[in-house]
């Protein structure tokens, strides 16, 4: 009895010396684990946006991962591997339609004007940056209506959608609602007349039935708005890396001069526009050509 007792103690001392020595996450831990949990939520709650966006979760995660790392190394950031952390297992829990979790907004230290990359760096939490090439400038955060280019420009709970601030999915079902711009309760959807903009806060449309915003078909059952026919249907992923490209390529390749998707350049690889690079990157003249840059966000003080 004696000796079991002592095996559990000692089992008990050794979980928690391999949890001291491990650690807290570095920040390549912190910022991968992120990059998992963000892109594995957009896949899933908007497949084709996704597709349009990042192509595979691979593509998705690279570009996530290194966006990460440049926030936590930016200056006026109060982010750390930890909050990063913490962000990941927040969105590892969310639903779809909800807002960004808590645990993932930050603000920083630098007041309205200061040059900057991300929000996180702002006292305000909003980085108006109108070029990710350059830097941009801390800002107040923008009220419903106002303009934006990313959420973290909107005052919370608002997100940016269609350059502009709007409100969150707290709109029930029979609500008013706008067709571009308020968001209904998930997984409802703001359904229209056709005529206007405004509409009702719906069930989401089902395959075949005809559909005006990419919204309004049903995404829990993978439907999405055909922009020729107009009517929603089943969600057909694009062209990969070495398909053909007839019909386009998915946001992680581009087409080729064989007319077969190839792979998004990297830092430091030959371009020759911004559709050419994985985000962070955009196209930039350098002495040696149009090459694939990532703002160095130290230049950004």
């Amino acid at each position: 009895m004696a000796r079991s007792k002592a095996m559990r103690l000692f089992a008990l001392v050794m979980i928690l010396l391999l949890a001291v020595c491990a650690g807290p996450p570095d920040d390549e831990e912190a910022c991968a684990a992120y990059a998992e949990q963000l892109c594995g939520q957009g896949q899933r709650c908007s497949p084709e946006s996704f597709d349009v966006s990042w192509g595979d979760i691979a593509s998705c995660a690279e570009a996530q991962t290194i966006e990460c790392k440049r926030r936590l190394s930016a200056n006026g950031t109060k982010e750390t591997a930890a909050t990063m952390s913490s962000c990941a297992d927040a969105f590892a829990n969310l639903s779809c339609g909800a807002v960004r979790p808590e645990a993932c907004v930050a603000a920083g230290t630098l007041p309205n004007d200061a040059a900057c990359a991300f929000g996180s760096q702002c006292q305000s939490g909003s980085c108006l940056q109108l070029d990710p090439g350059m830097c941009g400038g801390c800002v107040p955060p923008s009220t419903a209506g106002m303009g934006c280019f990313r959420d973290e420009n909107c005052s919370s709970p608002l997100v940016c959608r269609f350059g502009l601030c709007v409100r969150t999915g707290s709109l029930e079902k029979g609500a008013s609602c706008e067709v571009m711009g308020s968001r209904c309760m998930f997984p409802l959807v703001c359904v229209g007349d056709g005529v206007g903009l405004l509409g009702k806060c719906s069930d989401p449309l089902q395959s075949g039935v005809g559909c005006g915003d990419p919204d309004q078909c049903d995404r829990t059952k993978g439907l999405v708005c055909d922009p020729t026919t107009l009517k929603c249907r089943p969600f057909v992923p694009l062209a990969r890396v070495g398909e053909p490209c007839t019909g386009g390529c998915n946001g992680g390749a581009i087409c080729g001069p064989e007319l077969t998707c190839r792979p998004l350049r990297r830092q430091g690889e030959g371009c020759s526009g911004n559709r050419d690079c994985l985000f962070p990157a955009v196209c930039q003249l350098t002495g040696f050509g149009h090459k694939c840059q990532i703002l160095d966000v130290a230049q950004c003080k």
